[in-house]
């Protein structure tokens, strides 16, 4: 079965150039761009829309799981002897959205 090559490379180009947009507005790490990008060109033309769509589903699951761990951290966190931790004291996680993008690409 042949494969359409130019069209894979150029799809995976097209999304390495929107990831690396994305990583010079400082809202995704470059390894996330890389990884798209890797599995994009793995996917190919006909199935990267489609890895797009899982991806950002994944990846909506992965960001409410995300809040949860923050509201359990904010409301339900305590320090020493039960004392309340502030809130400036617990730092927002950054979300590890390869695992998002693997379950996309699976």
């Amino acid at each position: 079965m042949p494969v359409a090559w130019l069209m894979a490379l150029a799809v995976g180009s097209l999304v390495f150039v929107a990831g690396l947009t994305l990583f010079f507005c400082g809202l995704v790490g470059g390894g996330d761009v890389k990884f798209l990008a890797a599995t994009s060109l793995w996917a190919g033309a006909s199935l990267t829309f489609p890895l797009l769509v899982a991806m950002g589903l994944a990846g909506g699951v992965l960001g409410l799981t995300a809040l949860g761990v923050l509201y359990v951290r904010r409301y339900r966190s305590t320090g020493i002897a039960g004392v309340i931790v502030p809130d400036t004291a617990i730092a927002a996680p950054k979300l590890p959205y390869g695992v998002a993008i693997a379950a996309g690409a699976f």
